[in-house]
C-alpha cells in the first residue's frame, strides 16, 4: 500500500490553482484536497528544508506525501487540520531532480498548520 503522491515524482497534480481576485484581496477560491498519509514511505535520500516557520527544521526522515500545482498569483495559503501530530510543509519549485526549495512550516501538536 502506497499513500497519494509517496514522492516527487509521484506526487498527486493539484492542477493550476484559481487565479486570484483583483488587489487589495488578492486571494482565489479555496482547493480543498483530503489525503493521508497511511502507507507513505521515506524517500532515501531524504529532502528536507531547514529554518522552519515557527521554529526549527523539518522532520526527517519523515512519512511524506507529495502535491504538485502550478500557480497563477504570487501568494499561496495553506490550512492543515487533522490527526497528524506536528505536521510539516514545505514548498519547493523545479522538476524532481533539480529541486530548490523556498519556505516550510510546523504545525502545532493539535495536527492545524496555517
Amino acid at each position: 500500500m502506497f499513500a497519494q503522491g509517496d514522492d516527487c515524482a509521484t506526487a498527486q497534480n493539484i492542477g493550476s490553482l484559481p487565479a486570484p481576485a483583483a488587489c487589495p484581496s488578492g486571494n482565489g477560491t479555496t482547493v480543498s484536497v483530503a489525503g493521508t498519509n497511511i502507507g507513505a514511505t521515506s524517500p532515501n535520500p531524504y529532502t528536507y528544508l531547514l529554518g522552519c516557520q515557527p521554529a526549527g527544521n523539518q522532520a526527517a526522515p519523515a512519512l511524506d506525501v507529495w502535491y504538485s500545482f502550478t500557480a497563477t498569483g504570487n501568494l499561496v495559503n495553506i490550512n492543515i487540520s487533522g490527526s497528524l501530530a506536528s505536521p510539516n510543509v514545505a514548498m519547493w519549485s523545479g522538476t524532481c531532480g533539480n529541486l530548490v526549495g523556498f519556505d516550510c512550516a510546523i504545525g502545532n501538536a493539535a495536527g492545524n498548520l496555517t
